[in-house]
């Protein structure tokens, strides 16, 4: 399969557009869950702040029948005004710091904040793909 490289802004768009196609009502619902048609994915998604032009969520991919793979945690703002989504924070990390913010040395490396929006984009696009419509929870 040939990756076609996307800038980080980019990535985001697409990012943006892949979660309104999964998730259309973003906007007015503050929880979804979402399988795929033999029910192996698990996706929870849960609003955490909203405000006029962008939405805080909170998102969680469960590996149920795996005991290799963790369990994935991300806090994901998305833009409706520039139409963008991006990971802001991921498992423990609270704030995924900019490329050039982060020193050589230290928790951080330069790529991260863009292998983990890049993360949020295979698993949109694998549910994209391979799932039932989503549904709300209430």
């Amino acid at each position: 399969m040939t990756e076609i490289t996307l800038t980080s802004w980019q990535l985001f768009e697409e990012n943006y557009q892949l979660m309104l196609g999964l998730f259309p009502t973003l906007r007015h619902c503050d929880r979804y869950s979402v399988n795929d048609r033999h029910g192996r994915f698990d996706l929870q998604l849960e609003v955490v702040d909203r405000g006029p032009y962008t939405t805080t969520l909170r998102l969680d991919k469960f590996f149920h029948a795996s005991q290799l793979l963790r369990d994935v945690t991300m806090t994901v703002r998305v833009y409706h005004d520039a139409k963008l989504v991006e990971v802001t924070g991921y498992q423990e990390c609270q704030r995924v710091p900019p490329p050039h913010r982060v020193s050589g040395h230290g928790r951080y490396h330069r790529g991260e904040r863009r292998q983990t929006n890049r993360l949020l984009n295979l698993l949109l696009r694998q549910y994209h793909t391979h799932s039932e419509q989503p549904c709300p929870s209430l």
